[in-house]
């Protein structure tokens, strides 16, 4: 949460370039602490998020899933239930 929104901006906007690179035949997985919460609206992002998310959403949980809504990703730790104490490593 340290990071200014144009850094943030900077860094999604990479990550956007780098991820229009990989070839539509090959798997994608993007890993990282990207201190996002995307709360619990899986109606609205349906396909982007599970029915297991948990908490409320914040600012880099709205960035998040604009950028896997729009690159067709998922939030994957979203799709199954886990043990609380296991939820956020």
């Amino acid at each position: 949460m340290t990071y200014s929104d144009e850094e943030k901006e900077a860094f999604y906007q990479k990550l956007a370039e780098t991820v229009d690179r990989v070839l539509q035949q090959d798997e994608l997985l993007i890993l990282g602490d990207f201190n996002a919460r995307v709360g619990k609206d899986y109606g609205t992002y349906e396909g982007t998020i599970g029915k297991f998310g948990k908490e409320k959403i914040n600012s880099n949980g709205e960035r998040m899933l604009a950028f896997c809504t729009e690159h067709q990703l998922c939030v994957t730790n979203t799709f199954f239930k886990q043990p609380d104490k296991n939820y956020f490593t």
